[in-house]
């Protein structure tokens, strides 16, 4: 199949300034001069100027101009000033002076600049967990505890780059509006189907829910026959999702802007026909929000971010090893993984009572030590794989992981975005040895990273600075805010 090449629009910006003026004519015969007009809002934090005085009549007293309006606040910044009080007329007794009034104070402004990458390519809130750098309060389980040797003893990485990762699609106004049914299990046969292949219903699980109001590309699939987690994101357009239960009921009705709403399957499935989807974990995130609440994996959380998007290995390429600005998915296999999940993960496995065996639950976080020089590791491999290691080095000390899905056997998972073209074995094998053989011994669990306090709604901290362990931590490299006005794509 042909893959899906993402769009992107610059991102324009706009200012308003609105200028204002006085307004006097004074007149004869014993009457003052008009009243001082009052300064207009203040565009964008503009100061309202100040009312022009009223003038005198050329007989008698000139009435004094009256006060000039305050200028109303602007979207943040400087309040207006009030207008000026009326002069004393001339030619006359002198106008009594208007009382300036005082400007409203200016509402708060939004934070700028923002972030260059839409969130489809830099998912969330740049205070989520995501977007959080580690804090200097983040306090380390001790190497010679049990829970740390028996997690990283005779282990090492493993870096899923095409199969058992996730694939991200950008869907445009001319792909085809989509049903996706949520089903307790997928028809008979479905794991014998290649991911270009389509099948019936027979057999298929109780219906659990459905979306509908969804643009799911042609070519969107997921990836490597072997993949029975078969997992697919797609970025909409602008698009009015609506969401049914389980007893086929609407329960919401939201439109997204484009570029802000990713449709987040587990075990894709093409219903022959062209019109319908079956998976067995349907859920939808909000790219603008803190990527928390219910996901389609095993922990809760977002699907749409915590592995290397293809963007930053390229940036990385390039010489850039401080590209990848976010935390981590890390993948624990069973012998590994605690029950009971902390936060930020609100879900493990259903067969984890049965399955986890270790002494890390689900929302675990992983560091490098803050005291590993990355500068003075000896990477290894090509220049290529070299630049990838210490990008990956970089974000694992300065943004840490998170345990958010079971994998594999043995081995610590990483995954790169698997949308294709995907990325060369030989380079991606070399960039996980040099990751197990330099980086691995650095690794830290941090202990108290799901110590946040009171949660919102949505399950992000009231308070996030006590995210990754809390205290200070290096602002500069936070990702900026996302522009609240768009465009988001």
């Amino acid at each position: 199949m042909k893959s899906t090449l993402g769009r992107l629009l610059m991102l324009l910006g706009g200012m308003a300034w609105v200028a204002a003026c006085g307004d006097s004519s004074g007149e004869n015969d014993m009457t003052g001069g008009a009243p001082g007009s009052g300064g207009h809002a203040g565009g964008d934090g503009s100061a309202g100027a100040s009312g022009i005085a009223g003038q005198g009549g050329a007989h008698g007293p000139g009435g004094g101009g009256t006060a000039g309006l305050a200028g109303a606040a602007g979207d943040g910044g400087v309040a207006g000033s009030g207008g000026a009080g009326g002069a004393p007329g001339t030619g006359g007794i002198g106008g009594v002076a208007g009382v300036a009034a005082a400007g409203a104070a200016g509402a708060a402004g939004q934070p700028g600049p923002f972030r260059s990458e839409p969130p489809w390519r830099h998912p969330f809130h740049h205070e989520s967990f995501w977007n959080t750098p580690v804090g200097s309060g983040a306090v380390y389980v001790p190497t010679d505890a049990s829970r740390h040797t028996s997690t990283f003893s005779g282990s090492g990485f493993n870096l899923n780059y095409n199969n058992w990762t996730d694939p991200i699609y950008l869907a445009t106004d001319a792909d085809p509006l989509m049903e996706i049914e949520k089903r307790a299990n997928l028809p008979s046969g479905w794991s014998e189907l290649g991911n270009d292949e389509t099948g019936g219903t027979s057999g298929q699980g109780a219906f659990e829910g459905r979306y509908t109001g969804v643009r799911i590309p042609a070519d969107a699939t997921w990836q490597s026959t072997s993949n029975t987690d078969r997992k697919v994101i797609v970025v909409q357009p602008e698009v009015t999702l609506q969401r049914y239960d389980a007893s086929n009921e609407l329960i919401s009705t939201q439109t997204y802007p484009a570029g802000t709403l990713s449709i987040e399957m587990h075990k894709f499935y093409r219903v022959t026909g062209g019109t319908k989807i079956l998976t067995t974990n349907l859920s939808y995130s909000d790219l603008r929000g803190h990527g928390m609440g219910y996901g389609a994996i095993a922990s809760g959380v977002s699907m749409s971010q915590g592995y290397v998007r293809r963007w930053e290995i390229d940036a990385a390429l390039d010489g850039d090893h401080t590209a990848i600005r976010h935390a981590l998915k890390l993948g624990l296999p069973n012998s590994k993984l605690q029950v009971g999940q902390i936060w930020p993960a609100s879900y493990q496995d259903g067969d984890a009572a049965s399955s986890y065996s270790g002494q890390n639950p689900m929302g675990t976080m992983m560091v490098l030590d803050r005291d590993t020089n990355i500068d003075e590791l000896a990477y290894s491999g090509s220049s290529e794989a070299q630049r990838l290691q210490k990008a990956f080095a970089w974000t694992l000390q300065n943004f840490g992981g998170y345990v958010l899905i079971r994998a594999g056997s043995g081995p610590i998972t990483l995954g790169v975005e698997a949308t294709p073209p995907h990325l060369g074995g030989t380079l991606m094998t070399a960039v996980r040895t040099g990751l197990t053989d330099v980086v691995f011994s650095h690794l830290r669990i941090v202990s108290n990273s799901h110590d946040v306090g009171a949660l919102s709604p949505d399950r992000s901290p009231v308070d996030p600075s006590l995210i990754a362990g809390g205290g200070t931590r290096n602002e500069a490299i936070r990702p900026l805010p996302i522009d609240p006005d768009g465009p988001w794509l």
